[in-house]
């Protein structure tokens, strides 16, 4: 049986005059339909069993909602056009996390990535990468504060 995971008031779902149950390829999808598309409020459960709670718009993941992955990974926060986009914070089965802007997807803009051991990065993030100013910290307490690029310390530092 599917329970919901994050904020999603099932018992409001049901009772729209929109909601349909529509079946796909390998996933089911409970929710809001308008012109034949996804659009509003819903639910799509993967055979995989992964999961989508949230908005959708034109068919597409957009606004608000809550992915729990197949192997165990979680998103919550904002999607722009099927992908991440926005704040958002991404939860690793290892117990890493990434708390922060993303754009298409990837990590870009200011985040806050925290290792599954206790190393951790502050800083700014392009295409998934650390780039421009950040704050490395590693296990054993070392840290450098600085330029990066590409994951690489570049230019001025300490």
């Amino acid at each position: 049986m599917y329970t919901p995971e994050s904020e999603f008031d099932v018992e409001t779902l049901r009772k729209s005059e929109h909601v349909k149950i529509k079946r796909y390829k390998g996933c089911t999808y409970f929710g809001e339909v308008m012109n034949d598309k996804r659009q509003g409020t819903g639910i799509m459960l993967y055979q995989s069993g992964r999961v989508y709670e949230g908005s959708w718009e034109g068919g597409l993941k957009h606004g608000k909602g809550y992915e729990r992955f197949s192997n165990g990974s979680k998103y919550t926060g904002s999607y722009v056009n099927g992908k991440p986009e926005g704040f958002g914070v991404f939860r690793w089965p290892n117990h890493e996390v990434y708390e922060g802007m993303w754009v298409n997807g990837q990590k870009h803009g200011s985040g806050m990535w925290t290792g599954s051991r206790g190393d951790s990065y502050i800083g700014e993030w392009k295409f998934g990468m650390t780039d421009g100013y950040g704050v490395h910290t590693w296990i054993n307490g070392d840290k450098y504060e600085g330029q990066f690029r590409s994951c690489l310390k570049h230019g001025e530092g300490v």
